[in-house]
């Protein structure tokens, strides 16, 4: 007889991403029978320059680089402003920081060379070295203005390629005091909180009076993502209770499954 699967039925989620592109997330453990609360911890703005240099000479790059699914987004926003026709990103390679990112660049049906299991930056520069000498290779590298300078340092000082950087997004921390899953939250509490990002704990950390949950509400177990997450969450002294096996949303929820799940 085949064993029953695991739901998150009777079970509460809160996301604390961005609200752009929390859709998928969110059916996703609606999906799996969670009642689901988004408390948006931070805000992405896209960026729009009046002269974008780096698409000018954008079939120049032997490399393009994207460090998130907002960078995928909000690149693509641009270009095609500028270009009607895909092929006109010429023949780069592309590397992506982590799965979630990846699968944002294959919506594009753009194949990826390089990318890593998690959001390890340095590991994406090792994998991009080991693929092939970068000495003297042009790189465009996509970010926000949070992104740490890792991944560019290694680039240029160890593989001594080329590097230019093109700042896509903003990030920033939203307000939630007016939030009404917010609200719920810190009546209810939940069975689990996700981070995603390091910019959504240190949200959090800085609304921390906003989120304090009741005395009686139900004390959730605290998520990261992945390994970038977790360590922020542990700088800030949140503790680590479960992270997945697969860096993504989908790993998250196997995870809550595997623990929580009935």
């Amino acid at each position: 007889m085949a064993s029953k699967k695991k739901t998150l039925k009777g079970k509460t989620v809160v996301l604390t991403r961005s609200r752009e592109g929390n859709e998928v997330s969110r059916a996703l453990f609606e999906d799996a029978g969670a009642r689901v609360l988004e408390i948006p911890l931070i805000e992405i703005e896209h960026t729009h320059a009046e002269s974008d240099e780096c698409l000018e000479t954008i079939s120049e790059y032997d490399w393009i680089v994207f460090t998130s699914g907002n960078g995928v987004r909000g690149f693509f926003g641009r270009f095609f402003k500028k270009f009607e026709d895909i092929r006109e990103i010429g023949p780069a390679k592309f590397a992506c920081v982590g799965p979630a990112t990846e699968g944002e660049l294959k919506q594009f049906h753009l194949s990826v060379d390089v990318s890593t299991s998690g959001g390890d930056a340095e590991a994406l520069a090792r994998g991009m070295m080991e693929f092939e000498s970068l000495d003297n290779l042009k790189i465009l590298v996509i970010t926000g203005n949070r992104n740490r300078d890792t991944l560019v340092n290694l680039l240029t000082d160890d593989a001594r390629a080329i590097v230019d950087i093109m700042p896509v997004y903003t990030t920033s921390e939203n307000d939630i005091s007016d939030c009404k899953d917010a609200q719920a939250f810190r009546e209810q509490g939940a069975h689990a909180i996700v981070f995603a990002s390091p910019s959504a704990v240190d949200s959090f950390v800085a609304q921390a009076k906003e989120l304090r949950i009741a005395a009686d509400a139900q004390k959730p177990l605290t998520v990261a993502i992945g390994p970038t997450t977790a360590s922020a969450m542990r700088k800030a002294g949140i503790p680590v209770q479960v992270q997945g096996d697969q860096f993504t949303m989908q790993g998250v929820l196997e995870a809550l499954l595997e623990q929580i799940g009935a």
